[in-house]
């Protein structure tokens, strides 16, 4: 089989890998397939089903398999528009490699952990008492804030990379090409 395909939609398939909050066994056997047979799975990793029923959670339903597509050229984005309880996902797909942003990161392949272990024992306070919730809520900050601080101070900043602008006319390139 050497076809090509891209589909999506609403799967009403819920799976981790594709950021859904939890797993189903029909699932399973979706995702064994979409390995089996040399597919991708692409999703916005956040939700898009809001339901109604206050005692159902949002969760992700709607993503997209291909198959043959190189996996660099297919981005996923969501669009925050009520148009259902389903919010819209827009998939761009392009012959060369797009340019997808990278998620913010703490820490990178260059933290120093030593340094963070230092920074966290110098900084932490460990004889915290928690008795109600506004306590844990400071508490939780508290925490948040040292080990971003650790972080920051053990990692350095990344590489500013220079990319080339090609500003060569389109009927200049196609005739470079042929």
């Amino acid at each position: 089989m050497d076809s090509r395909f891209l589909i999506g939609g609403d799967g009403n398939a819920k799976h981790t890998p594709w950021g859904a909050r939890l797993i189903t066994p029909k699932e399973r056997n979706l995702l064994n397939a979409i390995t089996n047979y040399n597919c991708h799975h692409f999703s916005t990793g956040g939700p898009n089903y809001w339901p109604t029923d206050p005692s159902k959670l949002p969760d992700l339903l709607d993503f997209l398999v291909t198959r043959g597509i190189p996996v660099h050229s297919v981005n996923v984005e969501p669009v925050y528009e009520v148009s259902s309880d389903h919010s819209p996902v827009i998939a761009t797909m392009g012959a060369r490699t797009l340019n997808k942003e990278a998620p913010p990161k703490l820490t990178t392949s260059r933290t120093n952990w030593d340094m963070f272990r230092a920074y966290m024992t110098e900084h932490i306070n460990l004889q915290t008492r928690i008795k109600d919730r506004d306590e844990l809520d400071e508490a939780t900050r508290y925490l948040t804030a040292i080990i971003q601080g650790a972080a920051w101070h053990s990692t350095p900043p990344p590489c500013t990379r220079i990319h080339k602008v090609d500003n060569t006319p389109l009927h200049i390139r196609e005739l470079i090409v042929e």
